[in-house]
């Protein structure tokens, strides 16, 4: 039995999500595993933004609101990136 077209649409729709998911996860792992591997907090931050930046599959959002999400927060009592990176793992 063919697939109709709006189902065939849906189909596509819900492949290209996960495709996105998967880049954009990638891309936060990658720049997790730099934070936690550079001695300097600083280079380390620095160099995973470099690499969001840097990545041709990322959208321009996805970008912004992946080195939002990394970022040092100036407020909190521990303010390395890589404590945010410690969070996304065990979420």
């Amino acid at each position: 039995m063919p697939i109709k077209e709006p189902e065939m649409d849906i189909a596509n729709t819900a492949g290209e999500d996960i495709n996105r998911a998967r880049i954009v996860a990638l891309a936060v792992k990658e720049a997790c595993s730099i934070l936690s591997s550079e001695q300097s907090q600083k280079d380390g931050w620095e160099a995973a933004r470099q690499l969001i930046l840097q990545n041709k599959l990322l959208t321009e959002d996805e970008k912004k609101n992946i080195i939002l999400l990394l970022q040092p927060k100036p407020s909190s009592t521990s303010s390395s990136p890589s404590s945010s990176c410690m969070y996304i793992y065990l979420s």
